[in-house]
């Protein structure tokens, strides 16, 4: 079993101690589970896009939960809101400006991969119906 004396000597809560204790010592087949689901949720989110919204690029992150959507084929939107504003508004889906994160990420949108394929595609597809809707 790993030290974990450092913890408590700092006056970490005893929950915490507890499960920090078992992710460490019990928690590799889970992590592994994780890690695989959201690794099948990069490829999904790829294959939604393509099918459902083209306009918007993105490269699988090798690493991360978060995927970094490229917004610059959508069309332009009027008035001063951002993409961001926009979906949360029309599509009610929480996506993160990229220009918020610094000048790399300008004409960006960043999305937690972390979430259930499900609640994805329904992401994917309501995000593509209110940029279709905007269009016409």
């Amino acid at each position: 079993m790993k030290d974990i004396s450092f913890i408590v000597s700092h006056g970490a809560a005893t929950p915490g101690v507890a499960a920090n204790t078992a992710a460490y010592r019990d928690g590799g087949e889970w992590l592994e589970d994780v890690l695989r689901y959201i690794d099948g949720n990069r490829t999904l989110l790829s294959e939604l896009l393509a099918t459902h919204l083209p306009e918007v690029t993105y490269r699988e992150p090798e690493g991360t939960y978060i995927a970094w959507l490229d917004a610059r084929g959508l069309p332009d939107i009027t008035g001063d809101r951002s993409w961001a504003q926009f979906f949360s508004d029309e599509a009610t889906v929480g996506l993160t400006d990229g220009a918020l994160c610094g000048e790399a990420g300008v004409d960006h949108l960043r999305l937690m991969l972390s979430t259930p394929h499900h609640i994805l595609e329904k992401i994917v597809i309501a995000m593509a119906e209110a940029v279709r809707k905007h269009e016409s």
